[in-house]
């Protein structure tokens, strides 16, 4: 869907849709690696499992209601996709933030990092697939772990940086972790 238009799967104008691009290169990613996702898939629809492409697997996931066909895995994944540009494009925007005024406040540097961790570790958490699995090729437990050192480590370098800028004061630095957060969000 486009501005509340829908597109058949086919049409020209969703073939050079950014957004339906990486659509089919998550399909393929589960579609490759047969993995719960997939399986998943195959139990709410059991004809894709003798599809033999990733668009033949994408586009058998659909219904057909009051002569209207939808496309469910193509609409899930669409919206999925979505959300992770949403948070990306905060994410970019907060870094981007602390990083202009990084000469006043010190652990804005910490906070990059916790940030980043948190992008890298929160698809594993939520049993999620990200981005960086189906376009960077990053493996999901490896990144995962490196993303949660990143988020302690940031954490923690925030709360330093800020004690040694504040002295005593930069303790209740910790509590900006929920304003991040929001403001991400």
């Amino acid at each position: 869907m486009f501005f509340g238009i829908h597109f058949v799967p086919d049409s020209l104008i969703r073939n050079v849709s950014v957004l339906n691009i990486l659509v089919e290169k998550k399909a393929a990613y589960h579609f490759d690696r047969k993995d719960q996702v997939y399986q998943e898939w195959v139990t709410k629809y059991p004809d894709i499992e003798k599809a033999t492409d990733p668009q033949k697997f994408l586009r058998g996931a659909r219904k057909e209601k009051d002569g209207k066909v939808t496309y469910d895995m193509l609409e899930r994944f669409s919206d999925g996709i979505m959300m992770e540009i949403a948070l990306l494009l905060g994410i970019i925007h907060i870094c981007l933030s602390f990083i202009r005024y990084i000469d006043r406040n010190w652990s804005g540097i910490g906070w990059i990092l916790a940030i980043m961790g948190c992008y890298l570790y929160f698809p594993q958490f939520l049993k999620a697939t990200s981005m960086t699995h189906y376009i960077l090729g990053f493996d999901r437990e490896k990144i995962a772990q490196e993303g949660l050192y990143m988020i302690y480590g940031g954490i923690t370098l925030a709360v330093i940086l800020a004690v040694v800028k504040e002295k005593l004061l930069g303790l209740i630095e910790i509590t900006n972790v929920i304003q991040i957060f929001a403001d991400i969000l």
